[in-house]
């Protein structure tokens, strides 16, 4: 663990610009010169965010239709606002046999993805603390009244292991329908309920990261929801240039801006999403073990990764921790990662904290 000063990553701090933050709606020509790669940006709105995706192009290949359209199949498999979702679909159901086809293999990847680090983080990534955050007022309910009996009759309904669903090995035989993959699961626990958000935006940036390197484009930075992806570099070589923001509740400030080349970035942060009720504070990270809103110091947790998904995902494993357990666990279960977390202090200020790999790579 390494604490940095707060000014130790300032000095890159410049008007250059962050990638996230572009013009207008659409798809546009960011330079335009015969023969030469030009700089091409395309701007939407999915997963009840928005994306943004700078490449390079001498053609000017328009990547936003199949962007849009891939983002729209993976709202098929994980979205919980679309009802005939398959994941809304698996929330639905009371118990027994789940069936369904997956068309484009987004649940089941996310799936097993998620079951990993489920695992490694000793519950602390749990999907199916879906019903505790709908009841807290951080889902697509509004907030119930809370007790300590509520709060353990929803984690009660955890179970992202075989004590909540297992594969119906029943049904193997019908498992390939017409060259797609046909799944079912049996669902053991009435009020389960699943919810990926906190993985699936970094697996949507690492799709489009693929669907680009698939037509040929090698330097591109993904952003959807603030999650990114940059891979390669600029047209000059240069890394893309991402930026952290301070964790604070008004007028956006940044913290310090990070070079990457070919990693994922993901930030998760309880300074913005809350609420106050009765002069008490309520945090939207909940903590699946204890089921309540965690309360710590970590303000902000950045991860950077090779993919998205798993900084992400680890992002939030970070802010259920708190700040040392997440050191001590990030050391001893994935010392590849880096890491960038902001913690609040007595006196109002903020304190820094940085993986040894980071502050490598800065001095560098």
């Amino acid at each position: 663990m390494i604490l940095v000063d707060n000014n130790f990553f300032k000095q890159k701090i410049k008007a250059s610009a962050l990638p996230m933050f572009f013009g207008i709606w659409g798809f546009f020509f960011m330079t335009s010169c015969d023969n030469a790669p030009q700089k091409l940006l395309i701007r939407g709105e999915a997963q009840g965010t928005t994306y943004a995706i700078t490449y390079f192009d001498a053609s000017g290949i328009d990547m936003k239709t199949k962007v849009d359209s891939l983002l729209l199949d993976i709202d098929y498999s994980l979205s919980t606002y679309r009802s005939n979702s398959i994941i809304s679909k698996f929330n639905s159901l009371d118990s027994g046999a789940f069936n369904y086809l997956d068309t484009f293999g987004h649940f089941n990847t996310v799936l097993g993805a998620s079951m990993v680090i489920h695992e490694q983080s000793l519950g602390a990534f749990d999907p199916t603390v879906k019903p505790l955050v709908d009841a807290w007022g951080f889902g697509l309910t509004k907030a119930e009244e809370m007790d300590s009996m509520k709060v353990d009759s929803l984690v009660s309904l955890r179970g992202f292991d075989t004590s909540g669903f297992i594969l119906n090995t029943n049904s193997l035989e019908s498992f390939f329908v017409s060259g797609k993959e046909k799944m079912s699961y049996i669902k053991r626990k009435i009020g389960l309920q699943i919810d990926f958000n906190a993985i699936a935006q970094g697996y949507s940036v690492d799709q489009i990261g693929l669907l680009f390197r698939s037509k040929g484009f090698e330097n591109v930075l993904i952003e959807v929801g603030g999650e990114m992806l940059a891979l390669g570099s600029k047209l000059d070589g240069s890394p893309w240039s991402v930026g952290i923001d301070r964790p604070t509740e008004g007028e956006r400030e940044l913290e310090a801006i990070l070079d990457l080349k070919d990693e994922a970035i993901a930030t998760s942060g309880n300074y913005r999403k809350f609420y106050i009720k009765d002069g008490v504070k309520y945090s939207h990270t909940i903590d699946p073990n204890s089921g309540f809103p965690v309360q710590h110091s970590l303000l902000s947790a950045t991860v950077i990764a090779k993919d998205a998904a798993t900084a992400d995902a680890l992002a939030t494993v970070f802010m259920v921790m708190g700040k040392e357990k997440s050191i001590a666990w990030a050391q001893a279960n994935r010392p590849e990662i880096n890491y960038f977390l902001i913690s609040s202090m007595e006196d109002g200020s903020f304190e820094t904290t940085a993986s040894e790999g980071l502050i490598a790579q800065s001095v560098d």
